[in-house]
């Protein structure tokens, strides 16, 4: 009988009657170890479950965790396999894609609102014209932050659905001042519009074919994740002392980039791994010159201050001094965040599916979940 302390191989030999004979065991406690640790940080803040994975850029998977219920109602445990709501943190991908797009030459980082738009001409404000697709990433546009229009969306397909949308937002008074941070999901929008226009096909499959399917990628999926007792997480809302079951809620489909999509941690890893490698030009699909756009600060001080691309430049503890970014998502009922250090090649992913409106709970629960990985990471790398 032995006992395992670590991740690695171990050389048993037994004898018996003289005789000897023994082998290589590979013993991987790993997964152990996160699971519990994810575990205990779900039951401190009585979440229903939450997840975690470790990248690295150079080696994918250093390991990955899920604990709790996928329903409050159901005793059925969660799954790494499982699909998770990462609500705006895939606004640091859509970015990325965008980035593919100028690459490809489709689109420029300046390429302005008047330019992309000219049959609004007539109706755009002039505070937006000069408004650049690189400035609507960083949510620097002074574009009205949601649609408050139920009617504006109109009819055809969801490329034009953005466009009326696009048109609609431009004649209005910006939200903020141009070139100051105003959080926007309709800003998103009208960046992957933008794309897909000049791209000529729909933003869902400028990301089928442009990325996930380049990176391999079948844990992927638009909207909340499909839901019953053998399927997936859903999302809950901390309501009235208990956790409120919302199967299904997500996001209109015409706000797709802005975030609604559903992963494994698989997936998003592979996606995450991806952005480390092109900030290092590593990738094929991107080069570093125009990823790094993505990973620069657009302004530095005041509100909004490290706003790059879908994402937050920080100085956290977990970078080591390094370059790195970070985002928090939400569609109301799942919590999700990314950190990213982009010198030390290391990200950590966290998600739960349930959100807590009241100020300082999810985020609590992240930054505790994502501290001890990183942790746990710096010890048994």
């Amino acid at each position: 009988m032995g006992t395992a302390v670590g991740t690695g191989t171990a050389t048993i030999t037994a004898t018996s009657e003289g005789q000897s004979a023994g082998g290589t065991v590979k013993v991987d406690t790993r997964t152990g170890f996160l699971t519990a640790i994810v575990d205990s940080v779900r039951q401190a803040y009585d979440f229903p479950a939450l997840a975690a994975t470790s990248v690295t850029r150079d080696g994918g998977t250093f390991g990955m965790a899920a604990a709790g219920r996928r329903r409050v109602s159901l005793n059925i445990p969660v799954t790494t396999s499982d699909h998770w709501h990462i609500g705006s943190n895939l606004k640091a991908i859509t970015a990325h894609v965008a980035g593919i797009a100028v690459h490809a030459g489709a689109i420029s980082w300046t390429t302005t609102l008047e330019q992309a738009y000219p049959e609004f001409a007539g109706t755009m404000r002039p505070e937006y014209k000069n408004v650049t697709l690189r400035q609507l990433l960083g949510h620097l546009g002074g574009i009205i932050p949601n649609v408050n229009n139920p009617a504006v969306p109109g009819g055809g397909s969801l490329t034009s659905q953005r466009a009326n949308i696009a048109g609609w937002a431009t004649s209005l008074a910006p939200t903020g001042a141009v070139g100051s941070y105003t959080y926007s999901n309709v800003g998103f929008m009208i960046a992957a519009n933008m794309v897909e226009r000049a791209m000529a096909m729909p933003w869902e499959d400028v990301m089928q074919t442009r990325l996930l399917a380049p990176l391999g990628i079948t844990g992927f999926g638009w909207g909340a994740a499909p839901f019953g007792p053998n399927q997936n997480p859903i999302g809950h809302q901390y309501s009235g002392g208990t956790w409120v079951e919302w199967p299904g809620l997500d996001n209109p489909p015409y706000l797709s980039a802005a975030g609604r999509t559903h992963w494994t941690l698989e997936g998003w890893g592979k996606v995450i791994q991806e952005i480390m490698r092109a900030d290092q030009g590593q990738s094929v699909l991107v080069s570093q010159a125009v990823t790094r756009v993505n990973t620069t600060a657009q302004i530095t001080t005041g509100p909004g201050a490290g706003s790059a691309s879908g994402a937050f430049v920080t100085g956290g503890n977990w970078t080591a001094g390094g370059r790195a970014v970070t985002h928090d998502g939400s569609n109301t009922v799942n919590f999700a965040r990314f950190q990213i250090a982009l010198d030390r090649g290391v990200a950590v992913l966290t998600v739960a599916n349930g959100d807590d409106p009241v100020p300082g709970r999810s985020n609590n629960a992240m930054a505790a979940l994502s501290n001890r990985l990183w942790v746990y990471y710096d010890r048994h790398r």
